[in-house]
């Protein structure tokens, strides 16, 4: 009981610089031109649109730098088989291009635009998360770690 009591108050104090941020911008009258109230429309025009989906897939999934690190994260699981670190990283891999995918649907601005001065960006965390899981599974394989 006393460690659930621990991690509540560890959240509690995580959330602190998030709600000084939050009262600091409402203060100031800072806003956000992504995130506004005719999202949903936005998104509801978009979802439907498959020029919009085959754009975002060209400019994000086709990069070079991501092909190669996926490349790379299954070759690293092929000599492996270390299913659990695989499969997580695709758990995040995958949450994180979906959230992509949400953001540049509801843009209000022109998608062909703001793929191309962001969408190199904003692949990259990505590129980096697979090449470091990668790694992760070929060092745990040559330390004989297996994670349980």
């Amino acid at each position: 009981m006393l460690q659930n009591n621990k991690k509540i108050i560890f959240l509690l104090f995580s959330l602190i610089p998030i709600l000084i941020w939050k009262i600091t911008c409402i203060n100031y009258n800072v806003s956000n031109d992504i995130i506004n109230y005719n999202a949903l429309n936005s998104l509801k025009d978009m979802i439907f649109n498959y020029n919009s989906f085959k754009l975002i897939f060209k400019f994000l999934i086709l990069d070079t730098k991501l092909i190669l690190s996926i490349i790379f994260i299954l070759i690293a699981f092929n000599f492996t088989k270390n299913k659990r670190i695989f499969y997580f990283s695709l758990l995040v891999g995958m949450s994180y291009m979906f959230l992509l995918f949400m953001v540049y649907l509801i843009t209000p601005y022109d998608l062909t635009w703001h793929l191309s001065s962001s969408g190199s960006r904003v692949i990259m965390p990505l590129t980096f998360l697979f090449s470091f899981f990668g790694l992760l599974q070929i060092y745990y394989k040559r330390e004989k770690i297996y994670v349980t």
